[in-house]
């Protein structure tokens, strides 16, 4: 089995695309009395997912304070990102005709959750995408927004409408592991004979590897209201997918040698609902977040 405080999962996402928007942020925190940097952007991305052209708004975001933690030492990380936001050019940021002119990237890091309470007291599970580099597109760097994860499955279900029908799609929790044998519990997704495949062959406890495209993209719905006299009234709304889709992935879990122990996943994923209760708490005390949460879950 492997060792769950040395080995992490493998986790590697990687995005290549056009940049689309860059925010910088700047200043000093107040827990900290340190400064920092943090940016959000979005990447551009047309690529095919399961047979469909999509276009793809990636956000990812990039934090650094400019000492490392506890330290006098300067972090050479945050020099970086202030040469990230004064030499990148977005695409909103051009006029129209000058599109050429933004800059093109590839960026690659981890998938890690991002999982808080709402102020209605509800917990929301998410994930986010954060780097602390940024790689000029190279000529043999495809265009596309995937990924490469190895997990154990926590949970997995068929999602059901309003109305409790079954959309067609499967819903797979994974418990990815970090730094120090902390659990990340990500939700995955697949589709089709792809998702019954998963259903049938991936059981609850496996250790498994897979792969596929993260899909960010958005679609207005309009509806239809017939009226007693006159046009009908139309009503439109937007419609959000975000989702991380599995595409191919292993046949059953992974032997033993590349597995890890059920009770070393029980003993992190306790950690980590500590964790959740803790931000609970927080919540109901009305406190709030840094900057950046600690995508770490440094219990």
């Amino acid at each position: 089995m492997l060792d769950i405080m040395k080995k992490p999962s493998q986790n590697e996402f990687n995005v290549v695309g056009v940049l689309n928007e860059i925010n910088v942020k700047e200043g000093t925190s107040p827990k900290t009395n340190d400064q920092y940097i943090s940016i959000d952007l979005t990447v551009r991305v047309d690529q095919e997912v399961n047979g469909r052209a999509t276009e793809n708004i990636i956000p990812i975001s990039l934090y650094s304070a400019r000492h490392k933690k506890g330290t006098q030492e300067l972090n050479v990380n945050y020099d970086r990102l202030v040469g990230y936001k004064d030499n990148l050019i977005s695409l909103g940021s051009v006029d129209k005709g000058e599109e050429h002119r933004a800059s093109r990237v590839a960026i690659q890091s981890e998938i890690r959750e991002n999982s808080y309470y709402s102020k209605t007291g509800k917990l929301v599970n998410g994930w986010r995408l954060s780097t602390n580099f940024i790689n000029n597109q190279r000529a043999s760097d495809e265009e596309g927004a995937t990924f490469v994860v190895t997990g154990v499955v926590a949970k997995k279900y068929r999602e059901t409408d309003k109305e409790g029908n079954e959309t067609g799609k499967l819903i797979i929790k994974l418990c990815v592991i970090t730094y120090n044998g902390t659990a990340n519990v990500i939700d995955f997704c697949a589709y089709g004979p792809k998702a019954d495949f998963i259903d049938e062959h991936w059981q609850k406890g496996d250790t498994v590897k897979c792969a596929g495209y993260i899909v960010l993209t958005n679609k207005i719905i309009e509806e239809k209201e017939e009226t007693g006299f006159g046009d009908p009234i139309i009503t439109q709304h937007t419609v959000f997918d975000r989702e991380l889709v599995i595409d191919r992935g292993c046949g059953e879990g992974l032997s033993d040698a590349y597995a890890y122990d059920a009770d070393d996943i029980k003993v992190s994923l306790d950690k980590r609902q500590a964790y959740l209760a803790t931000l609970e708490e927080n919540m109901k005390r009305g406190a709030t977040r840094d900057e950046k949460p600690n995508p770490d879950f440094n219990f």
